[in-house]
């Protein structure tokens, strides 16, 4: 008798349910020498699950995978009834992400990939900030394992990576971390540097922001004579140029 001829199991995703729990998807078999099934995951020797049950389909394996350095990896094997072990399936890696600052207003993701499906697949990035729902603000191609998130605002914000299977359309996600971002504060105001009449217009020089979140410049415009009528100008750079004046009035 030749233990290879044991049938050989394939799991068919890996994926984070939360950051305590991985769920291992696998098909169930109709070998007719079944004795057992066996799971092992990487970070030890033996198997870390067994089972007699021939119809099952599923584990769910309590991990702890907050500042996780590795990824966990999982592959099976099954027990014929005369104690002979079989060949392992294919390697199931789940996706590790981890989420660090990249600088002001930045957040750098930077995941393991999945590993085990043989079908093409994509990235989806998923965000949400504090008190909200979790959105797509991403979708990357499966050589992709890194994206930049800019800009952001003075908040925190929770991130998963999921892979999704073009062929099969199953779905592993990541785990999900939570990061705050670092922010500096716009001062509030830009100084007047220089106003200048040109012609029948008013040049007026701004200092420039130095905060890179920067958006817009808004200006007051009122008449000296009339402070009440005022009006307010948005501008994205540190030159403005107003042709609606009367430099003669």
């Amino acid at each position: 008798y030749n233990p290879a001829n044991v049938l050989k199991p394939q799991i068919d995703v890996v994926n984070v349910i939360d950051n305590q729990t991985i769920e291992v998807v696998y098909q169930k078999n109709n070998y007719p020498r079944f004795a057992a099934r066996n799971l092992y995951r990487s970070d030890f020797k033996d198997a870390i699950y067994k089972s007699s049950v021939q119809n099952e389909t599923q584990y769910f394996d309590k991990v702890w995978l907050n500042n996780q350095t590795d990824a966990f990896c999982y592959k099976m094997n099954l027990t014929d009834i005369c104690g002979f072990n079989g060949q392992e399936g294919r390697e199931h890696c789940q996706i590790n992400l981890k989420v660090d600052n990249q600088g002001l207003f930045k957040l750098k993701l930077n995941w393991s990939e999945y590993k085990g499906w043989v079908e093409n697949f994509d990235y989806e990035i998923y965000r949400k900030k504090a008190g909200e729902q979790m959105v797509k603000i991403a979708t990357l191609p499966a050589y992709t394992t890194e994206y930049l998130d800019s800009p952001l605002c003075n908040n925190t914000y929770e991130y998963y990576v999921k892979a999704i299977n073009l062929t099969s359309n199953l779905s592993s996600n990541s785990n999900s971390v939570v990061r705050e971002v670092k922010y500096s504060f716009n001062t509030g105001q830009s100084d007047v540097q220089n106003v200048t009449v040109n012609g029948k217009s008013i040049e007026l020089k701004l200092k420039p922001s130095l905060n890179e979140n920067f958006g817009e410049y808004q200006l007051l415009k009122f008449a000296h004579n009339n402070p009440s009528n005022t009006k307010i100008i948005t501008i994205k750079n540190a030159l403005f140029i107003d042709d609606e004046v009367n430099v003669n009035g």
